[in-house]
């Protein structure tokens, strides 16, 4: 019995992941189109009809703009908050026509394909942003993507995981000394509404990595203002200062699948 974890594609032109196990798969939203989604899991050997369910973490349009098309690929249904699709539907946005649709509540644990879902809120600028943790026998895994701080509510749900995908968004000096418009550094460097910079990701390393934590990756780096040899140096740095290198530390791509990541239940 085991759960695996494949990532897609991650970042500001799409994101898309898929949980998986022998008998069923969650695709956790999905901004590519029909011929990139086929074309990555084809790529990961994952196969369309495998993936049952669609969850969506919030109406960004990088996360939201191929849920339809991936209701219609994977003839799945689609998990969204009942805040959000109330949005999405008030502004015509583009839901599924034929797939059902189910409505989940922040905090309140689901079933999926004998996986346990639990979406929580974070704090971004959407209209009921969640992140979540699958739960599969005794595998544990948080997926944290877009959120502005880490709050006391997502240390507790995401610490203690065997595999935690975290949001490591920007470098602070290369954020304040972008071409960006000043509005919109202050939005993503809001605790409310923006995104997690590299700084704040790594300092909650000891509050969120156990012992039974054996994967680490790291998701949503801006192309602009991150660079991946940035994080992957200052978490490899932080892992060693922890005595924890034991652990994998992965970097999701905007343009390819990264290795699929399998965890093996305790028996």
């Amino acid at each position: 019995m085991s759960i695996s974890l494949t990532i897609l594609a991650s970042g500001s032109s799409g994101n898309a992941m898929v949980i998986h196990h022998n008998n069923g798969a969650l695709l956790i939203d999905n901004g590519l189109s029909k011929k990139m989604l086929k074309d990555r899991l084809d790529m990961m050997e994952i196969p369309p009809e495998k993936i049952t369910g669609v969850f969506l973490t919030h109406d960004h349009v990088d996360h939201y703009s191929g849920v339809r098309l991936a209701c219609d690929l994977c003839r799945a249904k689609l998990y969204i908050s009942a805040p959000t699709y109330s949005v999405m539907r008030m502004q015509n946005r583009d839901l599924p026509a034929d797939a059902e649709i189910i409505r989940f509540t922040s905090g309140v644990p689901f079933q999926h394909e004998g996986m346990v879902i639990e979406p929580f809120s974070v704090p971004h600028d959407a209209s009921d942003p969640v992140a979540l943790v699958v739960r599969y026998g005794e595998i544990k895994l948080g997926v944290a993507t877009d959120l502005g701080k880490l709050s006391t509510l997502a240390i507790n749900r995401l610490s203690d995981c065997n595999g935690l995908v975290l949001e490591s968004n920007y470098d602070l000096d290369m954020l304040r000394n972008s071409k960006r418009p000043l509005h919109l550094i202050r939005r993503i460097m809001s605790p409310a509404s923006g995104h997690l910079c590299n700084m704040d990701a790594v300092g909650a390393l000891e509050r969120l990595l156990t012992r039974r934590t054996t994967h680490l990756t790291l998701a949503h780096l801006s192309k602009d203002c991150n660079r991946a040899e940035i994080v992957a140096n200052l978490f490899q740095e932080r892992l060693e200062n922890l005595q924890r290198r034991d652990i994998l530390l992965n970097i999701a791509q905007q343009f390819a699948p990264i290795s699929t990541q399998t965890y093996p239940d305790t028996p």
